[in-house]
């Protein structure tokens, strides 16, 4: 393969921070359980923030894991596309990592479109 693969997942959060550290949580046993091949990258994001940004070239797709306070039942998942994903990004971010990650996730719908 010439280049990264077609699809990163990216789990993005803080293991010392308790439920925050969901996204990575998940990605990492997602790829244990993958069986995608070259076509799926999963990457631990951690609280790297900016410095992912060269992770999200050329991808087809991008699957972001994370921790979001909306006020449902803990462990409840949400799917944001769309308006919901522009709402979740104008939203004022509460810690310097949140304020990365809107960073990051900016990048991501700008380079490969929201759906």
């Amino acid at each position: 393969m010439g280049g990264p693969a077609p699809v990163l997942v990216l789990g993005l959060g803080n293991l010392l921070l308790g439920d925050d550290g969901v996204g990575l949580r998940l990605v990492e046993r997602l790829a244990e359980e993958s069986g995608f091949g070259d076509a799926v990258e999963f990457v631990d994001g951690g609280t790297q923030g900016l410095a992912l940004l060269g992770c999200l070239a050329d991808r087809e797709a991008v699957l972001v894991l994370d921790a979001v306070g909306l006020g449902g039942e803990p462990g409840t998942v949400h799917v944001l596309r769309g308006p919901a994903m522009e709402q979740i990004r104008a939203r004022r971010a509460s810690t310097a990592r949140r304020k990365r990650a809107g960073v990051v996730l900016d990048r991501a719908c700008a380079g490969v479109g929201v759906e």
